[in-house]
């Protein structure tokens, strides 16, 4: 009796599990399984951009040729700024030093465009001869050179060798030379018409100091003409002459104060000449002098600069004593 049970259990539990297996086949065949995914091999190297997402800025001439490249503009409206170089860096290439061009904008002044592209104002003003001497001569729509680095641009002219241009812009020859982007090999002929690159280079203004008359204790501070005279709203004298040209004590004297100035001077120097009287010099590029220095009459204190409010070039001078400011003409020889 109870083998006949046990094989009845059997015989059930072989029903049961069969049923199961013909369920399980026929949920595979409504639901197959999909095979196992693949992982795709990591490539080896990075591949490169499209050359249809390389967009560049501005415009920009390759040294020692008068090829162009259209460069393109990351500044959404707010002023040409170049990406090229960073573009290049973003796909691991190094920057190219090519020669860019700018086009002035409303509002634009020297030093922002210079601050704009990480250079000097000199490097713009020695790259760009129609602002070299009046870096205030811009105007919307003007077109400047920008150079890769400091220094300057020059466009060769006929006769020009790379010694007579390392001479006119104070560096050594091999400067030019070895500069790569310049792509000059042996023996060096320049091609007139073509840009190079002059790492380092800059022009001197040599204006002659303006010389002491007899009879008079002051001298004239700086070579130039009156672009304003004394009167009841302007206290001083005004004297336009070149950009960075020499600026000289009008007569022996301390220093008592090199600063900037925010109601408009700009750079300033005033020398105190020790019997009440003293000589402001204003809207310098830069002072030459520390307070507390003695100075000659006739020793080079500045160079003209356009600091403060200043319109072109100029040295807006003025003879007081104490507070009360006269009008330097009666002071001062006949002519600068």
């Amino acid at each position: 009796m109870n083998r006949r049970r046990v094989s009845i259990s059997l015989v059930v539990a072989l029903m049961v599990l069969g049923l199961f297996a013909a369920g399980m086949a026929v949920h595979r065949r409504a639901h197959p399984v999909p095979p196992p995914t693949q992982t795709p091999p990591r490539p080896t190297a990075t591949p490169e951009h499209p050359p249809s997402t390389r967009v560049p800025a501005v415009q920009a001439y390759a040294p020692g040729s008068r090829a162009r490249w259209a460069l393109p503009s990351s500044d959404h409206g707010q002023g040409t700024v170049p990406v090229a170089p960073l573009a290049a860096l973003s796909y691991g290439l190094p920057p190219l030093p090519r020669v860019i061009t700018y086009t002035v904008r409303p509002g634009d002044t020297l030093s922002t465009i210079a601050q704009r592209f990480g250079l000097t104002l000199d490097s713009l003003r020695w790259s760009n001869p129609d602002i070299a001497y009046n870096p205030d001569d811009l105007y919307p729509g003007q077109v400047l050179r920008i150079p890769p680095i400091n220094g300057a641009v020059v466009e060769v002219r006929e006769g020009d060798t790379v010694e007579s241009l390392a001479r006119r812009f104070h560096v050594p020859p091999e400067v030019i030379r070895t500069y790569a982007a310049n792509r000059l090999k042996p023996p060096y002929t320049l091609k007139p018409g073509t840009l190079l690159i002059i790492p380092g280079g800059s022009l001197e203004v040599d204006l002659p100091p303006p010389r002491p008359y007899p009879g008079y204790t002051y001298m004239w501070p700086v070579r130039g003409v009156i672009t304003q005279r004394y009167h009841a709203y302007h206290h001083g004298l005004d004297i336009g002459t070149v950009y960075g040209a020499g600026v000289y004590a009008a007569r022996s004297g301390r220093v008592r104060t090199v600063r900037w100035d925010d109601s408009g001077y700009g750079y300033m120097v005033i020398i105190d000449h020790g019997d009440g009287w003293s000589t402001l010099y204003a809207h310098l590029k830069g002072a030459l002098v520390q307070p507390g220095q003695w100075v000659s009459r006739g020793a080079l204190i500045g160079r003209v600069g356009g600091t403060g409010r200043a319109t072109g070039p100029h040295i807006h001078f003025e003879i007081r004593k104490g507070r009360v400011r006269y009008n330097p003409e009666k002071f001062l020889p006949p002519t600068p």
